[in-house]
């Protein structure tokens, strides 16, 4: 048999997982092209380790790369923490449809294997190593079962090394490999000893080692060189990897027999190899184990300190926790030249503006620069869960928000408002790169062991500030930063040279971008996060785009259902029958949101679709062919649903051409799913344009125009532009971003003629009309009343003032498109 291994990819509408590293991890490895994650969930290779070698096995993470879902596959196996749940269920559905057998396993499929069973066709509760060959013998011979649930824990001792020549091992930040498992404690927040047991499963140091030295074999032999302080000599740095035990010193005399077969391995094959694990803050009064981790170069420990208040870490059963304390064990740890990683939690009834504050002071008084700040989350299979819905505080059950980013119960004391406005202020404080640089920077006396040679420090500087400013260009890095870099860069790699002056460098920026995206995230009414989130307080369907190009692209569906129930009056012969709002290169689905609310409260279903919009340089989305490609995916998604009878297209701008180009591509396809076509200043009318013409027209519109018409006349331009901390000015030039974004758009403005096949499109009974905003045109080649009156007749055209982007932000011009909308689609 043929067998798929999956690690779904996260939401991207539901913000920037610091675990993603996406910063960090380019201007570490000075690779700004190439994808890097922390690392592949340990769980993949290792079943692959557990697949009879009768059977073809490939492991794919959709972290780093995309799925075919048309390759042949027997069997497909998915492991998902819960925030990646919906998309684990999204791609069940599609290898299902094509006839795989799929099986579910990891905490949540564990923890709800009910809900998990709707959707895949096993589930493997708990442990999966035992079981798998059971599972897939029960699958080649048609006989696979509901649930599969082992009746003790797998031994340690008797496991296969995992699979790693089956990963991209290139592409993480760290390989991961395990020497325990289980817990004894029992955190209310916490999974672990429902999933691993209490007590503590143990891999011999020498297994440890024997795994270790497999992964090392499949590293390419040219790696980077540094300079171990402990004896002056320049050693291969063979890369990071990462300890993901439960509680790596939970066995103190196991622990010290890994460091030391560990140092022992370095020292025999004269190599260096950095590693990280999770520990309880209690380590920090272990010197011993201090001194044996140290020496075999661990240099990250994450210890979960969660609160600094006594009460709270009570109410957490956290009891093991002495904040009194904290500040010497931390001390005592970076000492030795290991990094804290502090995970932080908020949240939890008696959280207060104070607590939260003395949280932060907590951070920055003990120089911690690795921080975690996540918001309490009772995700299924925990104790806080079970009491919250006692309690009847969960405020949702879709799986894809339980990422500890998000509000998802009712908070005692505080508001969700308030909790969501202390998260922000956190991420605000914490981890912009200022206040990211200043806690980091006296580590900088402990953390000298591993160092570059001089002979590499100034390639390092040149490599750093390329990828910096690719970084850049492409988007990812805020001018600031980028500007406070380009001075750090030269003094801290150049005259400290230590891997700790790179990793401080790359955390602020990384830090800086994270903390950016969460507050425009919680700053930006969205329309776009999945199942149960509220556009005017009405959950809203997604409709899964789960093809391998259109899953990149959101959309949603509201229907008239839920417009009834939540009061607003729906026509009846408005249900089945949305608008289909598509919005220009500029236009993505967050700016529409007025447009879209306008549309719910006149009674109209509404759905709507994601455009690509990439980085200045970002040449790899080409919109004369992916915008199209997602367009009729969704279009087809929507003509087999059995809630649509039929559509009316709203394109503005240049979604007019990937809306003509589908439906001509198969008009009669389409043809009983469309009902009428309104497009709103579509481009390409303009018969004499060149290319030339255009661009000069374009930056005199924009860089001129933009900039000398008064501001007072986009009073909605500049409260939206300060909601989203973008003046009229950075919205100006943001603009002139896209005449290098899209100069394939801009060749297909001046080069499609969109006339002829409007014409087409009417001929085979597409009804076309146009709304036309004639005045303050910023976008030149917009259509005109002149153009537009030989095409359709007068009544199918409306002409008002304004600017191309008014529709979106100015309430008269969406009052005069609705209601331009109702004489269009009037019933007879």
């Amino acid at each position: 048999m043929k067998i798929f291994l999956i690690n779904p990819s996260c939401a991207v509408e539901e913000g920037r997982d610091l675990y993603t590293n996406d910063v960090a991890a380019a201007l570490f490895t000075m690779q700004p092209f190439k994808k890097v994650t922390l690392g592949m969930p340990l769980a993949l290779p290792t079943l692959a380790a557990h697949t009879p070698s009768r059977h073809e096995v490939r492991i794919i993470d959709e972290e780093i790369e995309d799925i075919d879902f048309n390759e042949p596959v027997d069997l497909v196996g998915i492991t998902a923490m819960t925030f990646k749940a919906k998309r684990a269920y999204e791609i069940a559905h599609e290898f299902k449809r094509r006839g795989a057998k799929v099986v579910m396993g990891g905490i949540h499929a564990s923890m709800s294997p009910d809900e998990a069973l709707r959707y895949v066709d096993s589930v493997v509760v708990g442990e999966a190593e035992d079981l798998w060959e059971t599972v897939i013998d029960d699958t080649e011979n048609g006989k696979l079962k509901r649930c599969y649930k082992a009746d003790g824990f797998p031994d340690l001792e008797r496991s296969t090394p995992p699979r790693y020549d089956l990963v991209k091992n290139r592409s993480y930040a760290y390989t991961y490999l395990q020497t325990t498992r289980g817990c004894p404690y029992n955190c209310k927040f916490c999974t672990v000893t429902k999933q691993n047991g209490r007590k503590i499963r143990k891999k011999l140091p020498e297994q440890v080692i024997a795994e270790l030295d497999a992964l090392l074999k499949l590293k390419p032999k040219k790696e980077f060189v540094f300079r171990d302080g402990k004896d002056g000599r320049c050693k291969k740095f063979m890369g990071n990897i990462a300890f993901i035990d439960d509680n790596f010193a939970i066995d103190r005399n196991h622990a010290l027999a890994v460091c030391r077969a560990l140092k022992q391995y370095q020292e025999d094959k004269d190599v260096i190899i950095g590693w990280y694990t999770q520990v309880n803050i209690d380590i920090g009064f272990d010197e011993d184990l201090l001194e044996a981790m140290a020496d075999s170069n661990c240099l990250h420990v994450f210890v979960g300190v969660e609160s600094v208040d006594p009460d709270i870490l009570k109410k957490m059963n956290k009891r093991m926790n002495q904040p009194r304390r904290y500040a010497e064990a931390v001390g005592n740890i970076q000492r030795h030249g290991i990094r804290v990683i502090a995970s932080t939690i908020i949240g939890e009834d008696g959280t207060t503006w104070k607590s939260t504050e003395a949280l932060k002071s907590f951070l920055d008084e003990n120089h911690l620069l690795h921080v975690l700040v996540n918001i309490l989350t009772p995700y299924p299979g925990t104790e806080i869960r079970d009491e919250f819905a006692e309690e009847k505080r969960l405020l949702t059950s879709n799986p894809q928000k339980y990422n500890i980013r998000n509000v998802v119960f009712k908070p005692k004391g505080v508001s969700k408002e308030q909790l969501e406005e202390m998260y922000v202020w956190l991420c605000r404080s914490v981890f912009n790169y200022r206040a990211t640089y200043r806690r980091g920077r006296p580590l900088l006396k402990y953390a000298r062991r591993l160092s570059l040679p001089f002979y590499l420090r100034l390639p390092a500087v040149g490599g750093y500030l390329f990828t910096l400013m690719i970084l850049f260009f492409r988007g990812k890095l805020r001018l600031r930063p980028a500007f406070w870099a380009l001075f750090k860069i030269p003094y801290l790699i150049l005259f400290n040279g230590t891997f700790y002056a790179m990793e401080i460098l790359s955390m602020a920026i990384d830090y800086d971008d994270f903390a950016n995206r969460e507050e425009a995230r919680f700053m930006t009414e969205s329309v776009n996060l999945g199942d149960e989130d509220n556009l005017l307080n009405i959950p809203h369907k997604i409709v899964p785009v789960v093809d391998p190009k259109g899953k990149k692209y959101g959309t949603f569906y509201v229907d008239g259902m839920d417009l009834r129930r939540y009061g607003f009056p729906v026509p009846s012969e408005n249900f089945k029958k949305p608008v289909l709002l598509l919005g220009g290169t500029s236009i993505p689905v967050t700016d529409r949101k007025k447009l879209i609310k306008s549309f719910l409260e006149a009674g109209y279903e509404v759905a709507s679709i994601e455009n690509p919009i990439g980085g200045p340089l970002d040449f790899k989305i080409n919109p004369v062919k992916e915008r199209p490609d997602a367009l009729k995916d969704y279009l087809e998604q929507l003509r087999r649903s059995d809630r649509i009878e039929e559509i009316n297209v709203v394109a503005q701008s240049y979604s007019a051409f990937e809306l003509v180009r589908v439906l001509l591509d198969d008009p009669l396809r389409y043809k009983g799913l469309v009902k009428s076509l309104i497009l709103v200043n579509p481009p390409g009318f303009d018969e004499n344009l060149n290319m030339a013409k255009h661009i000069f027209r374009f930056l005199w519109k924009h860089a001129i125009c933009g900039y000398l018409k008064p501001v007072s006349s986009h009073p909605d331009k500049i409260g939206f532009g300060k909601n989203e901390k973008v003046g009229i000015r950075t919205w100006t030039a943001k603009s002139l971003t896209n005449i290098v974004r899209s100069l394939r758009e801009v060749n297909d403005i001046v080069h499609y003629r969109i006339k002829m096949p409007l014409k087409k499109l009417q001929e085979h009974g597409y009804k076309v009309c146009f709304f036309l905003q004639t005045s303050d045109q910023l976008v030149p080649a917009r259509i005109t009343l002149r153009h537009a009156k030989d095409l359709v007749p007068r009544e199918q055209i409306k002409c008002v003032e304004g600017g191309h982007n008014d529709l979106f932000f100015q309430k008269w011009q969406r009052n005069a498109f609705i209601e331009y909308y109702r004489q269009v689609t009037r019933h007879p």
